[in-house]
């Protein structure tokens, strides 16, 4: 397991050429950071 830090799971997200859409902190609409989860909604700019 592989803990990540809100920024640093974004930027490696972006960095692997996804775009983020939506981010929350959790399954119950927190705010992204301050929930137990890092919960994303992404979309691909790269063909597979």
């Amino acid at each position: 397991m592989r803990y990540y830090y809100p920024g640093e799971f974004k930027n490696l997200i972006e960095s692997e050429g996804f775009k983020i859409t939506n981010s929350w902190g959790g399954y119950n609409d927190e705010e992204y950071g301050t929930g137990r989860e890092l919960v994303v909604a992404l979309k691909s700019f790269q063909i597979l």
